[in-house]
């Protein structure tokens, strides 16, 4: 029974070690076109190619423990929306929504 809450733990982090790449891998491209010096510039494309690489090794290791994932590539950026991927199943998950505060007489 412990080897199955270990087992099952090892798998939910390695989920969400490859949820928070891809995040990072969406959001280094934002902060290269927002950094003013070359080098930090330089300095987030490196970091894009690392993250490129681990989230290749996390699909490695995916398809070792035969835990499977959506998407194998990044999305293409001619894409309206790009495709969050969850390791979790075959299909692609569903785009988070940001959560709104309700509106209410007075704001209006």
């Amino acid at each position: 029974m412990a080897d199955k809450g270990l087992n099952d733990l090892f798998k939910d982090t390695l989920r969400d070690v490859y949820y928070a790449e891809k995040q990072v891998l969406k959001s280094l491209p934002k902060m290269e076109r927002a950094a003013n010096a070359e080098e930090v510039k330089q300095a987030f494309r490196t970091h894009l190619k690392q993250t490129e690489g681990q989230i290749e090794r996390l699909e490695k290791v995916f398809g070792m423990i035969d835990l499977t994932r959506a998407c194998s590539s990044r999305p293409s950026p001619r894409s309206p929306r790009p495709t969050t991927c969850s390791p979790r199943s075959r299909t692609p998950a569903p785009t988070r929504r940001r959560w709104r505060r309700p509106r209410v007489a007075a704001d209006r």
